[in-house]
């Protein structure tokens, strides 16, 4: 018996720094989960190479634009709009209607993304990369070479980079279904 894959909404900065790095790709190997971004944050990819990247893994099915049009989930956007940006309390209120998870990196999104969801459906790049790393469909080379591309470009670098992967691959505290119950610092 099959079930359906568990939602994972993305914000803009996950979703901008998997496309940068070229590692866009691996999501089609985490069978398990549903990736998607709202409307909202589909429209803040804004570099060409990049949102054309983006619409290829649409058109791929690795992810799906799914629009934020439910009423209660329109009232915690409303809400959420007074502590973070537009993108964050998209993916929060879309996650929260459709019983979903989301990945982020900024730290007052995952912190109010936790006390509408739970702490163990927050996620981050780094868990991301871990799965695909668990799954065979990135090598932990290929990961370290993709967040220093990110490091290069000024962009997001997970806590853990000097050491690289090959740690954090294996503690269970990091990944999409990292041990639940665990932390792992500040969410």
């Amino acid at each position: 018996m099959t079930s359906d894959p568990r939602p994972l909404v993305m914000d803009a900065d996950v979703t901008i720094a998997l496309l940068k790095s070229g590692t866009i790709g691996v999501l089609d190997s985490l069978t398990e989960f549903g990736f998607m971004v709202t409307e909202i944050v589909y429209d803040e990819v804004h570099h060409e190479s990049e949102r054309t990247a983006l619409d290829g893994a649409i058109a791929q099915g690795v992810l799906a634009i799914t629009e934020l049009s439910d009423p209660a989930g329109l009232v915690v956007f409303g809400d959420l709009l007074r502590v973070v940006d537009e993108g964050e309390a998209s993916v929060i209120a879309l996650a929260s209607v459709i019983s979903g998870d989301v990945a982020m990196h900024d730290r007052a999104g995952r912190r109010e993304a936790a006390a509408y969801l739970s702490p163990d459906r927050v996620h981050r790049l780094e868990d991301i990369i871990v799965e695909a790393i668990r799954c065979n469909r990135i090598t932990v080379s290929d990961a370290n070479a993709a967040v220093d591309k990110l490091r290069k470009a000024g962009d997001y670098q997970p806590p853990f980079a000097p050491h690289g992967f090959e740690i954090t691959v294996s503690d269970s505290s990091f990944g999409i279904n990292r041990a639940r119950g665990r932390t792992r610092g500040s969410t």
